[in-house]
């Protein structure tokens, strides 16, 4: 399982992203707001591509963390997978040769 050093730094990355996010929003508004009265917008962009860079990277680090946490929890998940297959072939064999109920057709 994860500790809680993990949970919370899984947790510090959601709420790094959540916080670009919002930045990126408010200033995409405030873009809009003033390409209303016809004002330059050069600022705005070149703060929403820092921004957007900013937001690659800590996916990039969120990605990371939740691959490093995935190999480090040991798997009992895979043998349960491995013993679903029997029956979902068999589910699926008894639903295919399952007769289709037909619909009368309206004239």
């Amino acid at each position: 399982m994860m500790d809680e050093v993990d949970r919370f730094a899984l947790a510090r990355l959601r709420n790094e992203l959540r916080e670009v996010d919002a930045e990126i929003d408010r200033i995409k508004r405030e873009d809009r707001l003033f390409r209303r009265y016809r004002f330059g917008s050069d600022f705005h962009d070149s703060q929403i591509i820092a921004l957007q860079a900013q937001r690659q990277e800590i996916l990039a680090k969120l990605r990371a963390r939740r691959a490093g946490t995935k190999r480090s929890i040991s798997s009992p998940a895979g043998l349960r997978a491995w013993l679903l297959w029997p029956a979902a072939l068999v589910a699926a064999v008894f639903t295919g040769g399952a007769p289709r109920r037909r619909l009368p057709r309206s004239a």
